[in-house]
Formats: structure tokens, C-alpha cells, sequence
């Protein structure tokens, strides 16, 4: 049981890839663009299938977040008091705003 996590750069983009080595699942998250998860690929029926539709070249060239990903809003979908949390002992800092 593995997993592999990775970072891609498409054109001037950089992408994060989630891949689980035992069911086939992977991920890919567009960052710049909202966190956007654009590329979903998840077992079904007997084999891994695309569970989201974006176009072939959307990491290079994003668009509209609507109806290519979904925005992954997580550790934190808004506001995060004293624009820092901690996650498994190590506390990451966020940009300070209004």
C-alpha cells in the first residue's frame, strides 16, 4: 500500500498530483487557480475512470472554474483566526487580510 505525492509544471503552472499506488486513483490540483482539483481519475466498474471532465490543456491554460474542476477548499474554505492554523505539529502561516 503506497501512495505518491508530486508536483508537475505545465507551461507557466504548477500542479500538484495525488496518485495512490494500489487502486489507481490520482489527482491533480491547480493551485494558482483556486486549488482547483481539474483532474479526478477514481476506480469503477472494474477499472479507474475520469470522475471529472476539464479540457486537455487546462493546467497550461485555465479557465472558468465552473464545469472544469472543483475548487478544493480545504484546510481552509475562508476566513482562519490570526491567519495561522497548525496541522500534525507544524503551523503554516496564511497572508493577513481584511
Amino acid at each position: 500500500m503506497g501512495y505518491r505525492i508530486g508536483t508537475q509544471t505545465r507551461g507557466r503552472q504548477s500542479v500538484q498530483t495525488l496518485h495512490d499506488d494500489t487502486t489507481g486513483a490520482s489527482a491533480a490540483i491547480l493551485p494558482a487557480h483556486g486549488f482547483n482539483l481539474f483532474d479526478l481519475r477514481l476506480p469503477a466498474a472494474g477499472e479507474v475512470r475520469p470522475m471529472i471532465s476539464a479540457p486537455a490543456d487546462f493546467a497550461e491554460n485555465p479557465r472558468g472554474g465552473a464545469g472544469h474542476g472543483t475548487p478544493i477548499l480545504f484546510p481552509y474554505p475562508n476566513r482562519v483566526g490570526g491567519a495561522r492554523f497548525s496541522f500534525r505539529g507544524r503551523t503554516y502561516k496564511l497572508p493577513a487580510n481584511n
